[in-house]
């Protein structure tokens, strides 16, 4: 029994849906969170949005901010994780066989990984809120802002990852791991 806990804890570990899964449900919970604070702010979206510092535009600007982030985001995250796959592909067969898993186990590439599905799915449902027709605008500026902070923070994200995933390739690294 305590094996059959520490072989799940370890499948759990290893695998990349596991942590991507829950920034993906914690950003769903953020997007929920933020529009209701706009309709309940009374943020119409229309001439001045009841939280100053929010979002301002209308519906189609909306639209065009979220669709740009969703896009980018997870064309982003496709690029990155493929071409790091092919790199420590080409590296466990030149070294070690290890890397993969290390790569895998590493709570840093879970984390950024999930950021960028995360923001991808926010984007999602705050599209999905902002209606546009004349008579019942609603554009939640709060949560418009939140995508646009969450881009901003997606881009840091992206240039540590780099800066975390090439040094762990150097030979000395991947001999420190314990890879044969």
């Amino acid at each position: 029994m305590k094996t059959l806990r520490i072989k799940l804890a370890e499948r759990l570990r290893t695998n990349l849906w596991v942590v991507p899964g829950l920034c993906t449900v914690f950003a769903a919970l953020l997007a929920s969170v933020l529009i209701e604070a706009d309709r309940r702010s009374g943020s119409a979206g229309g001439s001045a949005p009841a939280l100053p510092w929010a979002f301002n535009g209308g519906a189609e600007s909306a639209r065009a901010v979220l669709s740009t982030i969703a896009g980018s985001m997870i064309t982003v995250a496709v690029t990155v994780y493929s071409l790091t796959i092919v790199v420590l592909t080409l590296a466990s067969v030149q070294f070690a066989p290890r890397v993969l898993g290390s790569f895998m186990r590493d709570r840093t590439n879970q984390l950024v990984l999930g950021f960028f599905v995360g923001t991808f799915t926010y984007c999602l449902l705050v599209l999905r809120a902002i209606r546009g027709s004349t008579q019942d605008d609603f554009v939640p500026g709060s949560a418009v802002t939140g995508g646009l902070i969450l881009a901003l923070f997606r881009v840091a994200m992206l240039i540590y990852l780099i800066d975390h995933i090439f040094p762990s390739l150097h030979v000395s690294d991947i001999i420190a791991t314990g890879a044969p």
